[in-house]
């Protein structure tokens, strides 16, 4: 029921977001910005936020499809939990890394998961 409730305000979220960025045009950004986002989720020794997680995973599955994000790299750890993941930005200079930022700040997983995010030029280990 949680995760569901989460997915609803993850949606009506991003519904604002779209609105605004239909409404007010974006000019265009530096090809030299930052276009990743790097995204932790782990847990503590009493486990993580598995519904915060599920929806983490799915915010970021809908913005694959929504053409927001064009590659989508992530690293599981098996009996610890949790994950790293990398989303890249798609070649549309118009769409920012505020965009993803955005809807991951609208996920508050509980307090025993460690859960954060942070821009990046792109998705390799250099970063």
């Amino acid at each position: 029921m949680k995760l569901l409730k989460n997915l609803g305000l993850l949606f009506a979220s991003l519904s604002l977001v779209h609105v605004a960025q239909a409404t007010s045009p974006v000019p265009p950004i530096d090809a030299n910005s930052d276009r990743a986002v790097n995204i932790s989720f782990f847990g503590g020794i009493t486990g993580f936020d598995q519904n915060a997680y599920k929806t983490v995973k799915a915010a970021m599955a809908m913005l694959i499809v929504e053409g927001v994000v064009d590659h989508y790299v992530t690293t599981s750890w098996g009996m610890e939990g949790g994950s790293s993941f990398c989303v890249e930005l798609s070649k549309d200079l118009n769409i920012t890394a505020d965009r993803v930022t955005h809807l991951l700040r609208t996920i508050k997983p509980a307090d025993q998961s460690i859960y954060k995010y942070s821009v990046a030029k792109n998705c390799t280990k250099e970063n």
